[in-house]
């Protein structure tokens, strides 16, 4: 892909899923991570998703049923305060799709772990290395 061509596929996505007027480095960096997707995957990303930025965690996915929309919450501020360079920013992103694409919407010890397999199938890094943090609902259901 020449440079001028990355930068119409950057422009088409950030239209596609909203982000033209978006914070450019942030939206360019959404944009990049989805261009390294499956195309089956950009294409439904593209369609059905909405990107937000938020100010408490560091992402987390939505599903709008009544709508058959998703979002998914962003914290650039959030992974700029960790240190998270730009690939981890995007394996963060990678990850939250994921979680779209499995139709997670809870996040339990098994979902992240799915999250996190599918992500690295799709080259990006492991967002967890401990999944014990993430309570599962049956678990604490029984106590």
């Amino acid at each position: 892909m020449t440079a001028s061509s990355e930068d119409s596929s950057i422009a088409d996505v950030l239209r596609d899923i909203d982000l033209e007027n978006y914070l450019i480095p942030d939206g360019i960096l959404v944009a990049k991570t989805l261009l390294r997707l499956p195309q089956e995957v950009q294409f439904r990303v593209r369609s059905e998703v909405r990107f937000i930025t938020m100010t408490s965690f560091t992402g987390l996915t939505i599903s709008l049923k009544s709508s058959r929309q998703w979002i998914i919450l962003l914290n650039f501020d959030r992974m700029k305060q960790d240190h998270l360079s730009e690939k981890g920013i995007a394996t963060c992103i990678a990850h939250e799709i994921a979680h779209f694409i499995l139709g997670h919407t809870t996040g339990t010890s098994e979902t992240e772990r799915d999250a996190d397999d599918l992500c690295e199938k799709w080259g990006f890094g492991r967002e967890y290395d401990d999944y014990k943090k993430f309570q599962d609902p049956k678990k604490n259901a029984t106590r």
